[in-house]
Protein backbone atom coordinates (compact mmCIF):
# COMPACT_ATOMS: atom_id res chain seq x y z
CA UNK A 1 0.00 0.00 0.00
CA UNK A 2 1.40 3.37 -0.98
CA UNK A 3 0.73 7.06 -0.40
CA UNK A 4 -2.66 7.18 -2.12
CA UNK A 5 -3.97 4.17 -0.18
CA UNK A 6 -3.97 3.68 3.55
CA UNK A 7 -1.09 3.72 6.03
CA UNK A 8 1.93 1.88 4.67
CA UNK A 9 3.88 -0.12 7.23
CA UNK A 10 6.90 -2.32 7.00
CA UNK A 11 9.19 -3.91 9.57
CA UNK A 12 12.75 -4.42 8.32
CA UNK A 13 15.60 -6.37 9.90
CA UNK A 14 19.27 -5.79 9.17
CA UNK A 15 22.63 -6.25 10.85
CA UNK A 16 24.68 -4.80 8.01
CA UNK A 17 26.55 -1.52 8.34
CA UNK A 18 24.98 0.22 5.36
CA UNK A 19 24.50 3.79 4.22
CA UNK A 20 21.09 4.64 2.81
CA UNK A 21 20.92 7.40 0.24
CA UNK A 22 19.20 10.69 1.02
CA UNK A 23 15.68 10.51 -0.29
CA UNK A 24 12.05 11.64 -0.13
CA UNK A 25 8.82 9.74 0.40
CA UNK A 26 6.69 12.87 -0.12
CA UNK A 27 4.67 11.62 2.85
CA UNK A 28 4.74 12.07 6.59
CA UNK A 29 6.80 9.38 8.27
CA UNK A 30 7.11 7.84 11.71
CA UNK A 31 10.08 5.54 12.37
CA UNK A 32 10.16 3.46 15.56
CA UNK A 33 13.52 1.89 16.44
CA UNK A 34 13.29 -1.50 18.17
CA UNK A 35 16.96 -2.53 18.13
CA UNK A 36 20.32 -1.17 17.02
CA UNK A 37 21.93 2.26 17.09
CA UNK A 38 21.51 4.42 14.01
CA UNK A 39 22.52 7.87 12.81
CA UNK A 40 19.71 9.72 11.08
CA UNK A 41 20.20 12.92 9.10
CA UNK A 42 17.01 14.93 8.59
CA UNK A 43 17.59 18.15 6.68
CA UNK A 44 20.34 19.95 8.58
CA UNK A 45 19.81 17.95 11.79
CA UNK A 46 21.68 14.80 12.81
CA UNK A 47 20.70 12.33 15.55
CA UNK A 48 22.34 9.23 17.01
CA UNK A 49 19.27 7.20 17.84
CA UNK A 50 19.00 4.36 20.36
CA UNK A 51 16.27 1.69 20.71
CA UNK A 52 12.76 2.69 21.81
CA UNK A 53 12.96 6.00 19.99
CA UNK A 54 10.29 7.47 17.71
CA UNK A 55 11.44 9.73 14.88
CA UNK A 56 9.00 12.11 13.18
CA UNK A 57 9.69 13.33 9.63
CA UNK A 58 7.74 15.95 7.69
CA UNK A 59 6.72 15.36 4.09
CA UNK A 60 9.11 18.17 3.12
CA UNK A 61 12.22 16.78 4.82
CA UNK A 62 14.96 14.74 3.14
CA UNK A 63 16.58 12.10 5.31
CA UNK A 64 19.13 9.34 5.31
CA UNK A 65 20.28 6.75 7.78
CA UNK A 66 23.43 4.87 8.75
CA UNK A 67 23.54 1.89 11.10
CA UNK A 68 26.14 2.50 13.83
CA UNK A 69 26.01 -0.79 15.74
CA UNK A 70 23.80 -3.70 16.62
CA UNK A 71 21.12 -5.69 14.87
CA UNK A 72 18.95 -2.99 13.31
CA UNK A 73 15.20 -3.50 13.58
CA UNK A 74 12.57 -0.88 13.05
CA UNK A 75 9.03 -0.21 11.86
CA UNK A 76 8.07 2.77 9.79
CA UNK A 77 4.69 4.27 8.92
CA UNK A 78 4.06 6.52 5.94
CA UNK A 79 0.96 8.67 5.63
CA UNK A 80 -0.14 11.07 2.93
CA UNK A 81 -1.53 14.47 4.05
CA UNK A 82 -5.08 13.13 3.63
CA UNK A 83 -4.26 10.08 5.73
CA UNK A 84 -2.70 12.21 8.46
CA UNK A 85 -5.84 14.36 8.54
CA UNK A 86 -7.95 11.23 8.86
CA UNK A 87 -5.81 9.76 11.62
CA UNK A 88 -5.30 12.93 13.69
CA UNK A 89 -7.58 15.93 13.94
CA UNK A 90 -6.12 17.85 16.88
CA UNK A 91 -3.45 20.35 15.72
CA UNK A 92 -1.51 19.81 18.99
CA UNK A 93 -0.90 16.18 18.04
CA UNK A 94 -0.46 16.86 14.34
CA UNK A 95 2.16 19.54 15.00
CA UNK A 96 4.89 16.92 15.46
CA UNK A 97 4.65 16.16 11.74
CA UNK A 98 4.16 19.71 10.43
CA UNK A 99 5.57 22.48 12.64
CA UNK A 100 9.32 22.96 12.44
CA UNK A 101 10.64 25.72 14.75
CA UNK A 102 14.42 26.01 14.97
CA UNK A 103 14.53 24.14 18.30
CA UNK A 104 12.55 21.13 17.10
CA UNK A 105 14.01 17.68 17.86
CA UNK A 106 12.81 14.89 15.56
CA UNK A 107 13.79 12.05 17.92
CA UNK A 108 11.55 11.18 20.91
CA UNK A 109 12.98 8.91 23.61
CA UNK A 110 10.19 6.52 24.68
CA UNK A 111 12.36 4.13 26.71
CA UNK A 112 10.22 4.71 29.83
CA UNK A 113 7.11 3.83 27.79
CA UNK A 114 8.67 1.08 25.68
CA UNK A 115 6.19 -1.67 26.51
CA UNK A 116 3.13 0.41 25.63
CA UNK A 117 4.78 1.95 22.57
CA UNK A 118 5.85 -1.42 21.17
CA UNK A 119 2.42 -2.90 21.84
CA UNK A 120 0.73 -0.15 19.82
CA UNK A 121 3.20 -0.39 16.94
CA UNK A 122 2.86 -4.19 16.90
CA UNK A 123 -0.93 -3.89 16.86
CA UNK A 124 -0.80 -1.49 13.88
CA UNK A 125 1.55 -3.82 12.07
CA UNK A 126 -0.72 -6.79 12.73
CA UNK A 127 -3.75 -4.96 11.31
CA UNK A 128 -1.82 -4.25 8.10
CA UNK A 129 -0.17 -7.66 7.69
CA UNK A 130 -3.35 -9.63 8.46
CA UNK A 131 -6.21 -7.26 7.63
CA UNK A 132 -9.73 -8.06 8.77
CA UNK A 133 -13.00 -6.17 9.06
CA UNK A 134 -12.38 -2.44 9.66
CA UNK A 135 -8.60 -2.92 9.84
CA UNK A 136 -7.97 0.45 8.21
CA UNK A 137 -10.07 2.27 10.79
CA UNK A 138 -8.46 0.34 13.62
CA UNK A 139 -4.98 1.17 12.26
CA UNK A 140 -5.74 4.89 12.27
CA UNK A 141 -7.16 4.73 15.80
CA UNK A 142 -4.07 2.87 17.03
CA UNK A 143 -1.83 5.38 15.29
CA UNK A 144 -3.57 8.26 17.07
CA UNK A 145 -3.17 6.44 20.38
CA UNK A 146 0.56 6.13 19.69
CA UNK A 147 0.85 9.88 19.03
CA UNK A 148 -1.10 10.57 22.23
CA UNK A 149 1.36 8.34 24.09
CA UNK A 150 4.22 10.40 22.65
CA UNK A 151 2.46 13.62 23.68
CA UNK A 152 1.99 12.42 27.25
CA UNK A 153 5.56 11.19 27.48
CA UNK A 154 7.29 14.09 25.72
CA UNK A 155 4.87 17.01 25.64
CA UNK A 156 7.76 19.49 25.80
CA UNK A 157 9.02 18.26 22.42
CA UNK A 158 5.78 18.94 20.59
CA UNK A 159 6.14 22.19 18.60
CA UNK A 160 2.87 23.71 19.76
CA UNK A 161 2.02 27.17 18.37
CA UNK A 162 2.60 29.97 20.88
CA UNK A 163 -0.98 31.16 20.34
CA UNK A 164 -4.27 29.65 19.29
CA UNK A 165 -4.95 30.16 15.59
CA UNK A 166 -8.26 30.35 13.83
CA UNK A 167 -9.22 27.06 12.21
CA UNK A 168 -8.75 28.71 8.80
CA UNK A 169 -4.94 28.57 9.15
CA UNK A 170 -5.00 24.78 9.41
CA UNK A 171 -7.56 24.58 6.61
CA UNK A 172 -5.28 26.63 4.35
CA UNK A 173 -2.41 24.23 5.00
CA UNK A 174 -4.64 21.25 4.15
CA UNK A 175 -5.92 23.02 1.03
CA UNK A 176 -2.36 23.64 -0.18
CA UNK A 177 -1.48 19.99 0.44
CA UNK A 178 -4.22 19.02 -2.02
CA UNK A 179 -3.79 21.85 -4.55
CA UNK A 180 -0.10 22.85 -4.58
CA UNK A 181 0.29 21.84 -8.24
CA UNK A 182 -2.33 24.46 -9.16
CA UNK A 183 -1.93 28.24 -9.45
CA UNK A 184 -2.53 29.03 -5.77
CA UNK A 185 -2.20 32.69 -4.69
CA UNK A 186 -2.17 34.18 -1.20
CA UNK A 187 -4.96 36.65 -1.99
CA UNK A 188 -7.19 33.85 -3.24
CA UNK A 189 -6.48 31.78 -0.13
CA UNK A 190 -7.36 34.75 2.09
CA UNK A 191 -10.60 35.27 0.22
CA UNK A 192 -11.54 31.59 0.15
CA UNK A 193 -11.02 31.12 3.90
CA UNK A 194 -12.19 34.58 5.01
CA UNK A 195 -8.92 35.59 6.63
CA UNK A 196 -6.65 38.60 6.10
CA UNK A 197 -3.47 38.08 4.07
CA UNK A 198 -1.26 39.55 6.80
CA UNK A 199 -2.73 37.35 9.54
CA UNK A 200 -2.55 34.29 7.32
CA UNK A 201 1.11 34.90 6.45
CA UNK A 202 2.10 35.39 10.10
CA UNK A 203 0.09 32.47 11.52
CA UNK A 204 0.96 30.09 8.70
CA UNK A 205 4.67 30.75 9.18
CA UNK A 206 4.40 29.98 12.89
CA UNK A 207 2.46 26.78 12.14
CA UNK A 208 4.68 25.38 9.37
CA UNK A 209 7.94 27.33 9.65
CA UNK A 210 7.50 29.01 6.28
CA UNK A 211 5.15 31.35 4.41
CA UNK A 212 2.26 30.02 2.28
CA UNK A 213 4.25 30.83 -0.87
CA UNK A 214 7.32 28.97 0.43
CA UNK A 215 5.16 26.02 1.52
CA UNK A 216 3.70 25.77 -1.98
CA UNK A 217 7.18 25.86 -3.50
CA UNK A 218 8.58 23.29 -1.08
CA UNK A 219 5.59 21.00 -1.72
CA UNK A 220 6.14 21.26 -5.48
CA UNK A 221 9.85 20.52 -5.13
CA UNK A 222 9.14 17.56 -2.82
CA UNK A 223 6.66 16.13 -5.32
CA UNK A 224 9.10 16.72 -8.17
CA UNK A 225 11.79 14.82 -6.25
CA UNK A 226 9.47 11.87 -5.82
CA UNK A 227 8.62 11.87 -9.52
CA UNK A 228 12.28 12.10 -10.47
CA UNK A 229 13.31 9.05 -8.46
CA UNK A 230 10.20 6.88 -8.90
CA UNK A 231 9.21 7.49 -12.55
CA UNK A 232 10.80 7.73 -15.99
CA UNK A 233 9.10 11.04 -16.77
CA UNK A 234 11.39 13.53 -18.47
CA UNK A 235 12.22 16.82 -16.76
CA UNK A 236 9.61 18.78 -18.73
CA UNK A 237 6.87 16.34 -17.76
CA UNK A 238 7.94 16.45 -14.11
CA UNK A 239 7.83 20.26 -14.27
CA UNK A 240 4.24 20.25 -15.53
CA UNK A 241 3.00 17.64 -13.05
CA UNK A 242 4.67 19.46 -10.15
CA UNK A 243 2.88 22.70 -10.90
CA UNK A 244 5.62 24.74 -12.58
CA UNK A 245 4.67 26.93 -15.51
CA UNK A 246 7.65 26.05 -17.66
CA UNK A 247 10.73 23.84 -17.59
CA UNK A 248 13.21 26.71 -17.21
CA UNK A 249 11.41 28.03 -14.14
CA UNK A 250 11.31 24.51 -12.70
CA UNK A 251 15.03 23.91 -13.19
CA UNK A 252 15.89 27.30 -11.73
CA UNK A 253 13.61 26.82 -8.68
CA UNK A 254 14.77 23.24 -8.14
CA UNK A 255 18.42 24.24 -8.19
CA UNK A 256 17.76 27.11 -5.79
CA UNK A 257 16.12 24.73 -3.29
CA UNK A 258 18.50 21.77 -3.66
CA UNK A 259 21.74 23.17 -5.14
CA UNK A 260 21.53 20.67 -8.00
CA UNK A 261 19.61 20.29 -11.23
CA UNK A 262 16.68 17.86 -11.54
CA UNK A 263 18.75 15.66 -13.83
CA UNK A 264 21.62 15.47 -11.34
CA UNK A 265 19.21 14.79 -8.49
CA UNK A 266 17.76 11.84 -10.38
CA UNK A 267 21.24 10.48 -11.09
CA UNK A 268 22.49 10.89 -7.52
CA UNK A 269 19.54 9.41 -5.67
CA UNK A 270 17.84 6.05 -5.38
CA UNK A 271 14.46 4.85 -4.18
CA UNK A 272 15.85 2.70 -1.37
CA UNK A 273 13.76 2.87 1.77
CA UNK A 274 14.93 3.56 5.29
Amino acid sequence: MHHNSEAFLECTYSDKQIQCERHFHNAYELIYIYEGSVRINIGESCYDVEPNTAVFISKLEQHNLQIIKGYYRRCFILLSPLQLDRAIEDPKLKSVFISRPEWFCHAFDLSENAAEAQALISAILKENINPSWFSKSVSFDLFELFIILCYRARKEQFPLPSKKFTRAVYDVQKFIDSHFTEDVKLEELSSRFYISSSYLSHAFREWTGCSPKQYIMKSRIAYAKELLITTDLNVSEVAVRSGFGDTSNFIRSFKKETSETPRHYRTNNTTSEL
